[in-house]
């Protein structure tokens, strides 16, 4: 009997074992893989296809608030590298590119979708632009608590002040101060 013809085993500590089925676990693995991989690749072409949709978010109404996000201010946010802000507010296990780049970090499967200043978590589902990101970081919806964690990080000024808030604040307390 040839070699090749053999019939699959292998002796491992006294026992013969037939590694026909590890090859089949290996195949289907390597199959299960390739179609998440093609899967993935899909979810990447549809973002890309239309970016402005992660874009595009209502603020919350800001109206009883002293100071508020301006939209000049909301720009400033989504105009920032959302990978600067991954990789302040993340430890980074690893980074890579996989047909498309890759940040892996200890909660997280970013692709980063170029072009857009977008990022798809795949353990998540979600993709995120960078306004969304720092919400889901500090885990709050406030565009105010937002707007101020962002003042925070990069230095810049994206709250703007509603002086007449402040105007009617001060007739308010004057009045009831003569009284």
């Amino acid at each position: 009997m040839s070699p090749i013809s053999a019939p699959p085993y292998i002796i491992d500590k006294g026992d013969i074992i037939d590694i026909r089925e590890f090859e089949k676990k290996a195949i289907l693995n390597i199959q299960e893989k390739e179609e998440t991989k093609l899967q993935e690749l899909e979810k990447i072409k549809a973002i890309k296809q239309n970016p402005n949709a992660f874009k595009n978010m209502p603020l919350l109404d800001q109206t009883q608030s002293l100071s508020y996000l301006s939209e000049n201010g909301f720009n400033a946010i989504l105009n920032t590298p959302i990978t600067a802000l991954i990789r302040h507010y993340e430890t980074i296990k690893s980074e890579y590119s996989d047909g498309y780049d890759m940040i892996k970090t200890e909660k997280a499967k970013y692709a980063i979708i170029k072009d857009s200043n977008l990022v798809h978590d795949f353990k998540s589902g979600e993709t995120y632009n960078p306004y969304t990101y720092v919400s889901k970081i500090i885990s709050s919806n406030n565009a105010n608590k937002i707007a101020r964690e962002f003042e925070n990080l990069s230095g810049e000024k994206v709250l703007e002040t509603k002086y007449i808030s402040y105007t009617r604040a001060a007739k308010y307390r004057i009045k009831t101060c003569q009284k």
